[in-house]
């Protein structure tokens, strides 16, 4: 659980940067995000003793 915490915390840093760069980037920051939270998903309703367990 703590390096979905690291990676969540990762891309967070990204987006505040990018949110000071353009538009578009932004809209490409809130799709990576939604992209990791269906990943995030996907592992915990799948086996989740790969990844987090």
């Amino acid at each position: 659980m703590g390096s979905a915490i690291f990676v969540f915390g990762c891309l967070l840093v990204v987006a505040l940067v990018l949110n000071r760069i353009s538009y578009l980037l932004r809209i490409s920051v809130c799709l990576s995000f939604l992209f990791v939270f269906v990943l995030v998903v996907f592992f915990f309703s799948s086996d989740c003793t790969v990844v987090f367990c």
